[in-house]
């Protein structure tokens, strides 16, 4: 249950596998909606390394851009609990109970992908 009347920010919680593949060129679409018709739409890299992430179970070659990223796509950032981080985006919950659903997409490719480990998605307050 989240309070009502209340910003909250959400975070996509996960890993990348050491054999990860196809995460790293392009940002994800995320899209938070709730039941009350809000729809919140953002971009955010997977890549640990576009967040300055580098772990020394990743084989990863230096990435070329990575020090300029799109404009307006949210970095990932490493948390004390050694996952990974990203903010999705930030949606304000009205006076009654509301679903909120969450998406990923990521579909200019067309190329599958794999190693990405999902913790969950993390919904806390905005404190402003």
């Amino acid at each position: 249950m989240l309070s009502p009347n209340t910003k909250y920010g959400a975070y996509l919680v996960f890993h990348v596998s050491s054999s990860a593949w196809n995460f790293y060129d392009y940002p994800v679409d995320a899209v938070i909606e709730t039941s009350g018709g809000q729809v919140v739409t953002g971009r955010v890299y997977l890549d640990p390394r576009r967040g300055g992430i580098v772990d020394e179970g990743y084989e990863l070659v230096p990435l070329a851009g990575a020090e300029d990223p799109e404009e307006g796509v949210n970095l990932p950032k490493l948390r004390v609990d050694e996952w990974i981080e990203v903010e999705i985006g930030e949606f304000f919950t009205g006076d009654k109970d509301e679903l909120v659903t969450f998406s990923l997409m990521e579909i200019l490719t067309g190329a599958l992908k794999g190693g990405l480990v999902i913790e969950g998605i993390e919904i806390r307050p905005v404190i402003e």
